[in-house]
């Protein structure tokens, strides 16, 4: 479900406000950040259902360690815990890899393992990282499960970013009049989102136009000259900045 789809901006977003802002007004805050934790899970497993145990796995290993540092500040559990996370990704990223890499150069008959890549697991494993470390360091001064879940899966950064610190997303999660409508920053929302898609659909997708028959041709090995390589790089270059640019933050005296 890409953020350009008509899925998404029909369907799966006006959903999850509706159901948000909804359960604020009829139940409380909390009924509502569970929901929008909910709805940011079925945004994952949209792309393959598979991924979602490790998600889940990877959480309530992290908690359990953060929780325990909330106890008994530990050096040893926070290099234990950034251990299991980086042992984790490098696993998925890199053991199929290595394994190729050395039954290349010495035969060995080593079985080659068959791993598929999980979805967004560097950004919610090095998110996951950030915490421990701001945990460690006393900046984290309370969690529940309920908020460290939104906060890990919240839908708008879970598979492509930026990775954020509890500070950015916590604290607002814990205010009373989370899911209260709020003309202003819904108006800033909107403005914020539609600047991203409109780089996205107008900008990126225009140069991908050209970016993406010059990969081709390499890819089907046709000789490409030096203006039509370059040319495809520097495409590429910039539809990736405008795939993935950040806008800047708007701040708001309301919140």
């Amino acid at each position: 479900m890409l953020f350009n789809s008509s899925i998404f901006l029909f369907g799966f977003l006006p959903l999850a406000l509706v159901g948000f802002y909804g359960l604020g007004q009829l139940a409380n805050a909390r009924w509502a950040i569970i929901w929008l934790t909910i709805a940011s899970l079925f945004f994952y497993t949209w792309w393959d259902i598979s991924n979602l145990p490790l998600l889940l796995l990877s959480i309530g290993a992290n908690f359990a360690i953060q929780r325990l540092m909330m106890r008994r500040r530990s050096k040893a559990l926070l290099v234990g815990g950034i251990a299991l996370n980086l042992a984790g990704l490098a696993y998925y990223k890199y053991a199929g890899f290595l394994a190729t890499t050395i039954e290349s150069a010495l035969t060995l008959g080593l079985p080659i393992p068959h791993i598929v890549l999980p979805l967004a697991i560097s950004f919610f494993t090095f998110q996951q990282i950030a915490y421990l470390c701001d945990s460690y360091d006393g900046l984290v001064q309370e969690s529940n499960l309920v908020d460290y879940m939104a906060f890990i899966t919240f839908f708008p950064h879970l598979i492509a970013g930026p990775i954020t610190h509890h500070k950015e997303i916590i604290p607002q999660l814990a205010r009373p009049d989370i899911a209260r409508p709020d003309s202003q920053m819904i108006a800033t929302g909107a403005t914020m989102f539609l600047i991203g898609l409109f780089k996205k659909v107008m900008i990126a997708d225009t140069i991908a136009a050209y970016a993406n028959p010059v990969f081709d041709a390499a890819a089907r090995g046709e000789a490409l000259t030096l203006f039509e390589a370059w040319g495809g790089a520097l495409a590429y270059t910039l539809q990736i900045y405008f795939d993935f640019q950040v806008t800047p933050t708007w701040r708001s005296d309301s919140g």
